[in-house]
């Protein structure tokens, strides 16, 4: 057996039977851990309870492995909010208070920092149970959520429900859509704060209150300083008599004037030009004009009748080109293609091989979406390293990357390149400069991998 393991209790063995037997499912309801009151001890089969219980909480997620038939998996979160202590010890119970339980692991050192810290942060516990053929031993197979399996990661990117997210709105919980796209928030106090459709329906019911009233703000329609105009009941409002150039025409003073119907020796006929200027309608609302010579004539039916004639029948107007030509328009080709310039700001007009290069350069990167990424060959030779880093490996089933983070708050995430079947690959250190990753085969014994890759995430 490992040194870190689980193993049912005799309750948990009476249930496993019951369970073979037709009865009830075996109830993993919730997940505790303890620090054994500093000190690791072989777990019994006739405990009842943790030596030092320091959290317990409802198990977030119990599925079967998708490939190994025979694992099972269970999963519990430890808020940010609890900590200052190491967890050595875990274990399963049933629901209720205290519960019953039916696993008791050795776990390994994993420290919970307290909240307020500067480390605090959710931890993830994550149990990998198998049975036995003898049916009565249940083994932790991968007890550490520190160092994620590419599936686990793949599996964690694909739920909608990761890191607790909801719908409703609870605090400090990230924001996920229903089934209908739609998400709940806490009523807005600040100005930047997310509008719920109560408050728009609100707002908006208020603007409809007003824009319904017939006289906002005092309107009326008599002609009365300092207030606003409101048509009457038959669409009509009066002014006093205008007196500047730019005030409102009244009516009668319209009238007074349009009752020369030849104010200003106007005419509708074509008459003498330079000797009648003044145009006034025919009784049909139209008059005649010479034909314009220059830019700012009045134009005639017949010129412009001919002026868009022509200009609708051109497929090029306005020296429109297919071609990259500054300063002028553009027109689709023959295959309804068209070029511009190489983009410089970043609203202009993206051409294809712009988009092209760009693709070829993100899947070349070190650094993407805040994640850095590398690659050793078995030598502990960098295939690919993001700038500053280097790697070699120091001895046997030992690879150590030296980086310039400067911090230790990152988590290293290995993957691909596990040289058989039975090896494990682990992170050995970290600090502030490097991190390690050995390699071992299921004997414990140091082993070189055929090569691997990693992600690190800066906390």
């Amino acid at each position: 057996m490992s040194e870190f393991y689980c193993i049912l209790t005799q309750a948990g063995l009476d249930a496993v039977a019951a369970a073979v037997g037709g009865g009830p499912k075996v109830d993993f309801a919730q997940l505790a851990v303890g620090d054994s009151a500093g000190a690791y001890y072989e777990p019994s089969a006739q405990q009842v309870a943790l030596v030092n219980e320091r959290w317990r909480g409802a198990v977030n997620r119990i599925y079967v492995h998708p490939q190994h038939a025979d694992w099972l998996v269970v999963e519990a979160m430890v808020p940010a909010a609890v900590g200052g202590w190491d967890i050595r010890e875990a274990g399963l119970f049933t629901a209720g208070s205290p519960g019953t339980l039916l696993v008791v692991g050795k776990y390994p050192l994993t420290a919970k920092p307290a909240p307020g810290s500067g480390a605090e942060k959710d931890l993830y516990v994550r149990l990998v149970l198998q049975v036995t053929n003898g049916g009565d031993v249940v083994q932790m197979i991968d007890p550490s959520v520190s160092m994620a399996t590419v599936a686990y990661v793949d599996d964690h990117i694909g739920r909608t429900d990761a890191h607790f997210a909801t719908p409703d709105p609870f605090g400090l919980r990230i924001v996920a859509r229903d089934e209908l796209g739609r998400a709940k928030v806490g009523a807005p106090a600040d100005a930047g704060h997310i509008a719920r459709k109560f408050e728009v329906d609100t707002v908006q019911g208020n603007l409809d209150a007003h824009g319904a009233l017939t006289s906002p703000h005092s309107a009326t329609s008599a002609p009365t300083a300092s207030r606003l105009m409101l048509r009457d009941a038959s669409g009509r409002c009066q002014v006093a008599a205008p007196s500047a150039a730019a005030d409102i025409a009244r009516k009668d003073t319209v009238d007074t004037h349009a009752a020369l119907m030849a104010a200003h020796g106007a005419t509708s006929e074509l008459e003498g030009g330079l000797g009648r200027p003044v145009l006034r309608h025919s009784v049909t609302g139209r008059a005649k004009i010479g034909v314009p010579l220059d830019f700012n004539d009045i134009a005639r039916k017949d010129t412009v009748d001919i002026g868009v004639s022509e200009h609708n029948g051109l497929f090029s107007p306005h020296g429109a080109t297919s071609a990259a030509t500054a300063g002028r328009l553009v027109v689709r080709d023959a295959n309804g293609r068209a070029q511009v310039a190489a983009p410089s700001a970043a609203a202009d007009v993206a051409r294809k091989d712009t988009v092209d290069l760009a693709l070829l350069g993100h899947t070349t990167q070190t650094q993407v979406h805040g994640a850095y990424h590398g690659r050793v060959n078995a030598a502990g030779t960098a295939l690919r390293l993001p700038a500053g880093w280097s790697s070699a490996r120091p001895s046997t089933g030992i690879y150590r990357v030296t980086h310039n983070l400067g911090t230790t708050n990152y988590t290293v995430i290995p993957a691909n390149g596990v040289s058989g079947t039975n090896d494990m690959m682990v992170v050995g250190q970290v600090q502030a400069s490097y991190f390690e990753v050995h390699s071992y085969t299921a004997s414990g014994t140091a082993s070189n991998l055929s090569g691997f890759q990693f992600v690190v995430h800066v906390d």
